[in-house]
C-alpha cells in the first residue's frame, strides 16, 4: 500500500470510531447535535471509503486509457459533495420534521 493509500485506511477507521462513539453517546443522552454530529461522521465514513476506491481505481491503466484512469478522481470529488449536501440534508429534515419533543435525558453525556 502506498502513503496515500494508508491514510485514507486510517481515515475509515478513525472515522467509524468516532461514528461509534457519537452513536453511544446520543443514545445516551438523546441530544439531536449528537447524532447530527453522528450522521456526519457516517458521511465522513462514506466519503473516505468513496475516495479510497477512487485512488485505486484511478491508478489502473485502460487500453482506452494507458496513461491511468485519472479522471475518476474528479468524478470522486463530484460523489463526494453529494453525499456531503445530502447528509445535510438529512440533518435538517431530522430537526424540523421530528414529530415528537426532543429532551435531553443525561446532560453531562451531552456536554462531553
Amino acid at each position: 500500500m502506498e502513503q496515500n493509500e494508508k491514510i485514507g485506511a486510517y481515515s475509515i477507521g478513525i472515522n467509524l470510531l468516532l461514528v461509534g462513539i457519537k452513536g453511544l453517546f446520543f443514545h445516551l443522552s438523546g441530544s439531536v447535535a449528537l447524532i447530527a454530529d453522528a450522521i456526519h461522521a457516517m458521511t465522513d465514513v462514506i466519503v473516505s471509503v468513496t475516495v479510497f476506491a477512487g485512488i485505486k481505481i484511478s491508478k489502473r491503466k485502460s487500453k482506452n486509457f494507458p496513461n491511468r484512469l485519472y479522471k475518476v478522481e474528479n468524478f470522486v470529488s463530484l460523489l463526494s459533495s453529494v453525499f456531503i449536501f445530502f447528509a445535510g440534508y438529512e440533518i435538517v429534515c431530522s430537526v424540523i420534521y421530528k414529530p415528537q419533543t426532543l429532551k435531553i435525558e443525561y446532560l453531562p453525556y451531552a456536554i462531553s
